[in-house]
């Protein structure tokens, strides 16, 4: 009788601690749940839409743009990362417009589909669309609304620039290397050359060699870089950080044509756009009602000095700071014609001072 009773006690006893252990959980799990729901829920002027790829130092400018804005006008951002909302660009968008922001900011390319999916419906927010153009699924249309700003900028001068820095300073073997990912980084390769070519016919000189190197291979940690190479250049900082890892080429000076910061000791010299003044410009004009751009394509480049090149003084002497300021003087007032069209063929952009080659083509002088 003892152990039948003291069986029936340690039953009731196990069923009490089963249902409080059952109350915590639920009680846990409706306190994350609204925690996460008022998480979401806040709201701000201002949303900042990162993307599943962008670069960090990338974020970090467009946010420094949008903090100067904010600090002027006394407005509120929140960041809203893609990985929060599974990878879906679809979700973060609407979950930036339900943070009841009046201004989105769509930090890359990546956006491009969905804001064309999304553009008729949010027609109260306002969008800028950053290096990219709202089109639907084949590319077929590109309409683009009214509360929607695209700006694309230059890619071709910005990397044209480093080109003509590279060769004015005295480098005479220099090496591109194309990430084949990433067809943007043709746009890199073409302004580079054409720059080196331009610093060559005014020096004339006719003994600069630049070999382009396509990175096939994304788990390749060599390049082939040609053994005589005196500077190398890109547009991927996963391409910068291998070659620094490579001993065998981790000493060659590196011109990175697409950088918001020179991360490594042997960049020494970035060209990059001006972002943070280029959005807190907009987000400026967007708040004090000046802004009349909605519904256009907007080309950002050296006119309004959207571009620029950083570059180590230390390790240039031919060129300088009043040089850099000549050259992107001719290149704002467009009296440098720079070929951006990568359906033209490398043969056919009269590259009259330099010796090209790559895996298909040698370009005489």
């Amino acid at each position: 009788m003892k152990f039948f009773k003291l069986h029936k006690q340690l039953l009731i006893l196990f069923s009490i601690l089963l249902i409080l252990f059952v109350v915590v959980i639920i009680s846990f799990d409706l306190f994350r749940k609204k925690s996460n729901s008022e998480a979401t829920s806040e709201n701000c002027d201002i949303a900042i839409l990162s993307g599943e790829n962008i670069d960090s130092e990338y974020l970090n400018f467009a946010k420094q743009g949008v903090e100067s804005a904010c600090e002027s006008l006394d407005k509120t951002y929140k960041i809203f990362n893609v990985s929060d909302y599974n990878n879906s660009y679809d979700d973060t968008l609407e979950a930036a417009v339900n943070s009841n922001a009046s201004f989105v900011l769509l930090t890359d390319s990546s956006y491009e589909e969905t804001m064309y999916k999304y553009q008729s419906t949010y027609v109260n927010t306002y969008f800028l669309l950053i290096g990219g153009v709202p089109h639907n699924k084949d590319s077929s249309d590109t309409t683009i609304n009214y509360n929607v700003l695209s700006l694309v900028y230059d890619k071709s001068e910005a990397s044209f620039l480093a080109g003509y820095a590279a060769v004015y300073e005295g480098y005479k073997n220099l090496n591109f290397i194309c990430d084949n990912s990433d067809t943007q980084s043709l746009h890199y390769c073409y302004g580079f050359l054409q720059g080196a070519d331009y610093a060559a016919s005014e020096l004339n000189s006719s003994s600069i060699t630049v070999d382009i190197t396509y990175n096939s291979n994304p788990d390749d940690v060599s390049y082939n870089v040609p053994i005589n190479t005196d500077m190398i250049a890109t547009s991927s900082d996963e391409i910068i950080e291998k070659l620094y890892q490579d001993k065998s080429v981790s000493s060659i000076p590196i011109a990175d044509c697409d950088s918001y910061d020179c991360k490594t000791e042997n960049v020494v010299m970035a060209a990059s756009v001006n972002l943070a003044p280029l959005i807190e410009k907009n987000i400026l004009n967007f708040y004090n009602n000046h802004q009349k751009d909605g519904g256009t394509i907007t080309n950002k480049n050296a006119i309004e000095y959207d571009i620029s090149l950083r570059f180590d003084s230390s390790v240039f002497t031919n060129f300088n700071e009043s040089v850099y300021n000549e050259i992107l003087t001719s290149v704002k007032n467009q009296e440098v014609s720079i070929i951006s069209d990568i359906t033209v063929p490398i043969d056919e952009l009269e590259l009259t001072h330099i010796l090209v080659k790559d895996n298909k083509t040698l370009i005489e002088k």
